[in-house]
């Protein structure tokens, strides 16, 4: 980590009084984990902190969490950032995921952005980018360390539950030792992690159910029974009574787990006209999905990335097909 920057966050920290956080676009645990982490962080620092629920619909695992209460239902686009003096942006790989709404930043406004992802662009004054990390979760953990700042229960509670679902369980790629011996220090600061778990991985709605059953009845396999693609439209979403908070990235994730489909893709036209796409990699030195994604404007991990594209979801799932035919021929 870039002791240079780390000073300059902990400076920026020190120095002003008023802080908005946000969740980016269809937050996962480790979007609000972290916001919550940092932002009793800066409550115990005694500062002014407020946390935007970003464009999307809260969560339903929000009610879980401790620091819930800092969460305004707003979107970045709705608050007067004129009313802060510091935005911190963490686990958002593009201004794009931050918001889907052009946002004019204050000239007073300090923007800092802290990422795992290798495809951000730095899109902020500060940028802490250390993008061999799995999870922004573990970035804070050290973070924290270095600046002198306490990790709470209340904060570790949710530093681990970051930690714990952005590796997947600690089974994906960059997970090391120094990943385990950071979710061992913070389950001894909150030892009731396993109850956390339970109540974060058992929080389905009915509806989850049907959105999986809906998108595995889709299924699709091409590039020479490689590539396995999974989707739904709009108008199935609303015939089926599926919401936004019934959604999940978890599919992609499972068609990878068939030995002989080495990419998962989800395609979901979460609105008339836009699709949201996510891949996945089951080799992410043979194949990396990051490169996919970014043909749309989108972006992530070479194991884990995605895009929106406008678009209908047939047109949508032709060019995404197009697009890994176009990087990986032989998969055509």
């Amino acid at each position: 980590m870039d002791q240079k920057i780390v000073q300059q966050v902990k400076e920026i920290v020190d120095s002003r009084q008023r802080f908005l956080l946000q969740f980016h676009l269809n937050p996962d645990p480790d979007s609000v984990c972290s916001a919550l982490a940092f932002a009793l962080v800066l409550k115990n620092l005694g500062k002014e902190v407020v946390v935007s629920r970003g464009d999307s619909a809260l969560p339903d695992f929000l009610n879980i969490l401790p620091g819930q209460d800092l969460v305004v239902d707003k979107s970045v686009s709705a608050i007067d950032l004129n009313n802060f003096e510091v935005f911190l942006i963490l686990d958002t790989s593009t201004i794009e995921r931050m918001s889907a709404v052009k946002i004019n930043f204050p000239a007073s406004l300090k923007t800092v952005v802290i990422d795992h992802h290798i495809t951000n662009p730095k899109f902020g004054q500060i940028n802490l980018l250390p993008d061999d990390y799995p999870a922004t979760a573990q970035i804070l953990f050290e973070l924290f360390h270095l600046c002198g700042w306490t990790i709470t229960p209340d904060i570790a509670a949710n530093l681990f539950l970051g930690l714990y679902t952005d590796t997947g369980g600690f089974r994906f790629r960059g997970t090391t030792s120094d990943t385990l011996a950071a979710a061992s220090n913070l389950a001894q600061i909150y030892p009731d992690f396993p109850k956390l778990l339970f109540a974060l991985m058992n929080n389905n709605t009915p509806a989850a159910i049907l959105y999986e059953q809906s998108l595995l009845e889709s299924l699709t396999v091409v590039g020479g029974g490689q590539v396995a693609l999974v989707g739904i439209d709009y108008a199935s979403l609303r015939a089926k009574g599926i919401t936004e908070n019934d959604m999940h990235d978890g599919v992609a994730s499972k068609l990878i787990s068939v030995k002989d489909w080495q990419i998962g893709i989800t395609l979901v036209e979460v609105e008339p006209g836009m699709v949201k796409v996510s891949l996945r990699s089951r080799d992410q030195d043979k194949y990396d999905v990051a490169k996919v994604a970014a043909v749309f404007g989108g972006g992530g991990h070479k194991a884990a990335a995605g895009a929106r594209i406008a678009g209908a979801y047939p047109e949508a799932k032709q060019q995404v097909v197009d697009a890994i035919h176009k990087i990986y021929p032989h998969l055509a």
